[in-house]
């Protein structure tokens, strides 16, 4: 476990957002990262991950933790209790466990907190603050096993920055704006911490100096003045500090920040013409290059290249042109099975019926209890019409994941292509009353059941708030008009079939109740219907064509 400690004499710096990107990087990287909010004053750094949900309400923290040594003179038994996950909204991305401060939005928090005695933890003869904070560091590992350590310091010289700085950290990331205060504050830290008579556990944080809120332009003069500025301040550095084992770095200042302040790394912004999201990677790369290997880098590379290749082919609307790009992630991350299973979907859409087998045999070894396969399967012999093979995957997806209400939908639409409407009917009601109650497509579908088994009451119920949810859908208004023709109300049903034709229903959607049609095959007022909106009766009642929706 590598701890960082991310520390500023002054406030206003960017240090919590520093160490936010750097977690967002290393959580996209999959390491195991555990962030701790050591602000005691100024705390919130839960705030800064707004692409993750926090598994619950944040109650107790660190505040909490120190609190029950210090004052009922005992240490909690779990460090887990006063943590909670954050869970990323990107599912490549691993969870990060974040120790906050505390509950800050009680005054129970601030009450607590003042009610700590930092001196007595290390300056009394029997002190046991350094045994405390290293036992504390050793729970973090033994109950999180992170790869890394990430903490938020205090601003200024105080016990607090003492604790993360010289007991806790392993590597020390210190951040300053370009003004004589926070520079002066800086040398005192730095000299502080490399001098030898002040070293606790014998050993020397490693650190790192960053230069925050340089302002960023292209131009030759401004890059020479600010090559500068970091010259007089590395000078500074030398005449002070008796080691030069320290590199500098710099963080422009970025206007979307006073706008909104976001972690900017990841892959929206890893465009090396983003100056402060390309200083981010430049320190990510420097506290990291001792802990990622060449081939661990190229692998993540060709993940990231991957995800775009197949989010850019969800995206298109031509199959062909979504297995090109779907081969393309393949190729560059061989082990998403979501990849194959995709393709799987394009390649049964062209009815190359071979290729899309063999994607789902693939994906199925990736993943051999998955719901979403499995009902890849059940999809697959679906568009062939082999409902007896889909219905087999359809309940091995329902066995795999019971609250997942598609399986649902799809086995009553395939006990309505074999003609068992009743079974369909009750499923239909099942996914409506608990799952899909405003879903416009599952109204049709149990509307057409309830048609084909008369309950015309129902069907035109189901119809009526499907129309309303969505009533630009062509297909709706066919199975109204379907609904009048059984019960012989003509007038209605060719009004509404007149709706559907010009809204743009096609000779499939129509072959879905070819029952019905075919009973107006020699009307004149019907085919001339279709005449005008160039559809053929025969496509229409097309015997070898399936109730499919």
């Amino acid at each position: 476990m590598k701890t960082i400690t991310f520390y500023s004499y002054k406030g206003g710096v960017g240090r919590s957002l520093a160490l936010t990107n750097i977690a967002i990087r290393l959580s996209e990287f999959r390491k195991k990262v555990c962030v701790l909010d050591f602000d005691l004053e100024a705390p919130g750094l839960q705030f800064k991950f707004s692409n993750y949900a926090a598994s619950r309400k944040i109650e107790k923290g660190i505040v909490d933790y120190i609190y029950s040594f210090v004052v009922n003179k005992s240490i909690p038994k779990n460090i887990d209790d006063f943590a909670i996950d954050l869970y990323p909204s990107n599912k490549y991305f691993s969870d990060i466990k974040l120790i906050p401060a505390g509950d800050v939005m009680d005054v129970k928090y601030w009450k607590t907190l003042s009610q700590i005695n930092w001196g007595s933890m290390f300056y009394e003869e029997k002190g046991l603050g350094v045994k405390f904070f290293l036992d504390l560091k050793k729970k973090i590992f033994d109950e999180f096993k992170p790869d890394f350590l990430l903490i938020d310091s205090r601003t200024g010289i105080t016990d607090i920055s003492g604790i993360t700085l010289r007991i806790l950290a392993d590597e020390v990331v210190i951040l300053a704006a370009n003004n004589r205060e926070s520079i002066f504050g800086t040398k005192k830290i730095i000299k502080s911490l490399t001098d030898e008579s002040h070293a606790i556990l014998q050993q020397h944080p490693k650190v790192t100096f960053i230069l925050t809120r340089v302002p960023f332009t292209d131009t030759i003069r401004d890059k020479e003045k600010e090559s500068r500025i970091l010259k007089n301040i590395e000078n500074e550095f030398k005449v002070e500090i008796s080691t030069t084992n320290i590199e500098t770095l710099v963080i422009h200042s970025d206007r979307r920040l006073e706008e909104d302040e976001k972690p900017l790394i990841g892959d929206d912004y890893d465009d090396k013409s983003i100056s402060i999201s390309n200083d981010y990677l430049k320190l990510f790369d420097k506290l990291t290059n001792d802990i990622l290997s060449a081939e661990e880098v190229e692998i993540f590379r060709k993940k990231r290249l991957a995800e775009r290749e197949y989010n850019k082919a969800l995206s298109l609307k031509d199959h062909s042109q979504k297995i090109l790009a779907f081969t393309k992630a393949i190729e560059l991350d061989s082990t998403q099975y979501e990849y194959y299973l995709k393709r799987a979907d394009s390649y049964t859409k062209t009815k190359d019926y071979d290729m899309g087998l063999q994607d789902l045999n693939k994906a199925l070894d990736l993943n051999p209890n998955s719901s979403f396969v499995f009902e890849g399967f059940s999809l697959f012999y679906f568009e062939q019409d082999k409902f007896e093979n889909a219905l087999q995957y359809i309940n091995k997806a329902i066995k795999a994941d019971a609250n997942r209400a598609f399986p649902y939908f799809l086995k009553a639409l395939t006990y309505s292509n074999i003609g068992n409407d009743n079974d369909a009917i009750v499923i239909y009601k099942d996914i409506v009353e608990k799952y899909f109650p405003e879903s416009d497509v599952v109204l049709n579908s149990y509307a057409d059941s309830l048609r084909i088994v008369g309950n015309y009451s129902e069907a035109f119920k189901n119809i009526s708030k499907a129309i309303q949810l969505n009533p630009n859908e062509a297909l709706y208004f066919g199975t109204l008009a379907e609904i009048y023709a059984c019960q012989g109300k003509h007038d209605e049903f060719y009004l509404n079939l007149g709706i559907a034709l010009a809204k743009g229903i096609t000779a499939d959607q129509l072959t879905s109740a070819k029952d019905v049609y075919s009973k107006f095959a020699d009307d004149p007022q019907f085919i001339a219907m279709l005449n005008t909106y160039a559809i053929d009766l025969s496509e229409v009642l097309n015997d070898n064509k399936s109730r499919k929706e």
